[in-house]
């Protein structure tokens, strides 16, 4: 299957599919169903398996993510061509959140790779906090110029 936006959910109900017979347990789309998938990808890394050997599971479970990122975040799965996202970080298959453009697929291998340390439910807050408007600090105050010093001294601006 050739991943699209079109096929991202598709891709997502195939990984829920292989979860369910391959380890007895119905994924749900629920932001706490990231829990397990996380667990399921660390016995990879455990294992010692890298992202590169398993491209399917990887791009299953990363439209398993990035669905349970949509479907409770407003996440919008978008073409890299309508990314603002520098080149180097594009891929196939993106994500808008926001204004963010984010990259499911990254954070999937990067959690087979790494470890914990890439965990996907911590990746879900930090991407949902961070793209609500709300999130967002005020922008700040344009700054005073201080006078400089001879100003200070001889009472110009300098």
């Amino acid at each position: 299957m050739s991943l699209s936006p079109e096929t991202a959910a598709e891709a997502a109900a195939s990984f829920v599919a292989t979860v369910a017979r391959t380890q007895g347990v119905t994924l749900d789309y629920s932001v706490e169903s990231l829990a397990f998938v996380d667990r399921l990808l660390g016995q990879f890394h455990d294992g010692g398996d890298r992202a590169q050997a398993m491209p399917k599971t990887v791009a299953s479970a990363s439209c398993y993510l990035g669905e349970v990122i949509r479907r409770h975040a407003g996440g919008v799965w978008i073409r890299p061509e309508e990314s603002d996202a520098p080149e180097v970080m594009r891929f196939p298959l993106m994500m808008r959140i926001g204004s963010a453009s984010i990259v499911p697929f990254f954070k999937v291998a990067k959690r087979i790779d790494n470890g914990p340390e890439d965990d996907l439910v911590f990746y879900y807050a930090v991407v949902t906090k961070t793209a609500s408007p709300a999130a967002q600090p005020p922008a700040p105050e344009p700054a005073q110029r201080r006078p400089g010093l001879f100003a200070r001294l001889f009472g110009r601006r300098g």
